[in-house]
């Protein structure tokens, strides 16, 4: 059990005449980060004596890698994972997430300078006081939890650790691995990546059993493989699509071909029908669909991080939206319509100048990390620039907020509900737009480049 093994003890116990051991291991969770252990109530002793129970973050600092019997980041760099063969696979997950949470936070700004001067690899890690506005940081917590090897039954040979499926679903993830099966209901669980293997076993009175097979776990050299700390990204990394609570927007499962449909279908019936023809000749290919992951779902990137890198939902995530043709051709035609409109005395609405206005602003305050793609989705973007979208976004979140709630019970003799614009979107998306309505590959190169002579890095 490496330094856990420090905790063990012997208890003789006179009725039976014979030494029982108790043994300490950790329980694995999730929670926010707080920077400090937290302390909660589970019983009383006596009279006012409150028990508590210890929950220490996995942050890489030095008070929390002494608190949860681990190396040191030093250490760990030098040499992640010495020491037998034998040793519990749980001793090695504590160290890997006590080094990856303290790089997370060290390029999302809520960390110590002890742990700032550690961690490698991250350009010009900010010290912040952790407060309140790092809440949605959820990392993980283990909390000591002390055990009889009496209940172990004969198939276990190594002390266990304790945690949850969905918790250690979610902080695999984070390691830079892959679910290959995910089967809770039958205990098949096995994950691969970053030359580690995860699988499992199931032991008579105990249930499933996870066991890790660590090799050169070096995956924290590159910061782009980092994911965002948060619970919205998690549920993204299993298909599940977080909805934005302030527009009315709720969740959507769309990890497989089966649910898309099913989620298409409660929109519309007709767009589900296109969709499922489309993808019967090209498979995979779902056009529209990646537009509502930005649409429909909340901002996921955290405050003052740097760390933008998400799960991807689904294997059709990649859209027009995303492409650096979808952006320059779109701001092309929209000023192609204003000032032509404009020439003929034809009313403009603000919403479209305001548009307008914001892409130009963007553009020649940031030029190519604006409207090349491939740059702002990495996870080394300047925090400058995400905070100024982040912010934008936010505003424009308010603005359609303020607009449902001013046409909530009629303006005029006109409602609005956000989420009727995005349906509108994804069925026009689907059902009118020519690639899909003649079935054509989604690959066809775009003719933006003859169009508008589209500004390319290379050039």
């Amino acid at each position: 059990m490496g330094r856990w093994g420090k905790l063990t003890k012997r208890q003789f116990r006179w009725s039976e005449l014979r030494f029982e051991t108790i043994y300490t291991t950790p329980r694995f969770g999730l929670s926010p980060y707080t920077g400090k252990p937290t302390y909660r109530e589970h019983g009383r002793r006596l009279g006012s004596m409150v028990e508590t129970t210890p929950y220490y973050p996995l942050d890489g600092s030095s008070e929390m890698i002494e608190k949860t019997y681990s190396r040191q980041l030093e250490d760990i760099y030098q040499d992640l994972f010495d020491g037998p063969d034998e040793i519990a696979s749980w001793v090695k997950l504590v160290e890997a997430l006590h080094q990856t949470t303290a790089q997370i936070l060290a390029c999302s700004g809520p960390v110590n300078k002890e742990v700032a001067d550690k961690v490698q690899n991250v350009p010009a890690a900010r010290v912040n006081r952790v407060s309140n506005r790092y809440k949605n940081y959820y990392i993980p917590i283990v909390t000591p939890q002390r055990r009889s090897w009496d209940f172990v039954p004969p198939e276990v040979i190594r002390p266990l650790a304790v945690t949850t499926v969905s918790d250690i679903a979610i902080m695999i993830r984070r390691l830079g691995m892959v679910w290959k099966d995910f089967k809770p209901s039958e205990g098949l669980l096995r994950a691969e990546g970053n030359e580690t293997t995860i699988s499992s076993i199931t032991v008579r009175s105990v249930g499933t059993v996870l066991e890790m097979s660590m090799h050169n776990l070096k995956y924290w050299n590159s910061i782009n493989e980092l994911f965002v700390p948060s619970k919205n990204a998690d549920m993204m990394g299993f298909g599940i699509l977080p909805g934005e609570d302030a527009l009315g927007v709720c969740g959507h499962n769309i990890g497989t071909e089966d649910e898309l449909l099913s989620t298409l279908h409660n929109i519309d019936r007709k767009t589900a029908e296109t969709v499922k023809s489309i993808m019967t000749t090209h498979h995979g290919w779902t056009p529209g669909i990646s537009d509502v992951i930005g649409m429909a779902a909340p901002m996921i990137r955290l405050p003052g991080s740097c760390i933008i890198r998400v799960p991807q939902p689904a294997g059709y995530a990649v859209g027009l939206t995303y492409q650096e043709e979808g952006f320059v051709v779109f701001y092309h035609r929209l000023k192609d319509l204003i000032t032509e409109r404009d020439s003929k005395a034809e009313r403009v609405s603000a919403q479209m100048r305001f548009t307008l206005l914001q892409y130009e602003e963007l553009r020649d305050r940031y030029g190519p990390l604006w409207e090349d793609q491939h740059q702002c989705r990495i996870n080394r973007t300047p925090v400058e620039f995400l905070d100024d979208l982040h912010a934008r976004h936010t505003a424009t979140t308010h603005y359609f907020t303020q607009l449902q709630n001013e046409y909530a019970f009629g303006k005029g003799g006109q409602t609005f509900r956000y989420t009727d614009l995005l349906y509108s979107h994804i069925r026009n998306a689907v059902n009118h737009f020519s690639d899909a309505s003649t079935s054509k590959n989604a690959q066809i190169p775009s003719q933006a480049h003859n169009n508008y002579g589209m500004r390319r890095i290379a050039e």
